[in-house]
């Protein structure tokens, strides 16, 4: 038997941090980033 599917918030806190590092060991913004992956940049809600 498989082990539940973790939860969204679990799986984003695990995969955040490496998301970042690999981020900045590459020298990419954030924005930088997300337009070499295809994706809009991030937009902050006031």
């Amino acid at each position: 038997m498989s082990s539940p599917e973790p939860e969204p918030a679990d799986a984003l806190t695990v995969v955040a941090p490496q998301l970042r590092a690999l981020r900045r060991r590459a020298s990419l913004t954030l924005e930088a980033a997300a337009r070499a992956a295809g994706l809009p940049p991030a937009t902050h809600a006031s």
